[in-house]
């Protein structure tokens, strides 16, 4: 006669520690492109700055516009959660590789 294993209750109990997802983001460095999450000053959210210098909680961003190119506006200091890290590439020429 062969016997049967014994039941097995499957149910996580409240003896087994409990897992958890470690998530790592990139932390932000000199010249990457971030952008605001919120309004800081008079800059709205959503606003493209260039991180310039790193604290230990916060950045120092630059704000520029595209005419001429990279003349500063304002350069204001913004903690880490109200940044949100942008792509550094570019997008590419509608017609190919450029000239």
């Amino acid at each position: 006669m062969r016997r049967r294993p014994a039941a097995v209750d499957h149910r996580v109990s409240g003896d087994y520690p409990r897992l958890t997802m470690a998530v790592v983001k990139h932390a932000i460095q000199e010249n990457d492109v971030v952008a605001l999450r919120e309004r800081v000053g008079a800059w709205p959210a959503g606003t493209v700055c260039t991180a310039v210098s790193i604290y230990d909680d916060a950045a120092c961003v630059e704000i520029s516009e595209d005419a001429p190119p990279g003349a500063a506006l304002d350069m204001v200091d913004v903690p880490f959660e109200l940044l949100e890290l942008r792509p550094r590439y570019r997008r590419r020429p509608a017609g190919g590789m450029e000239a």
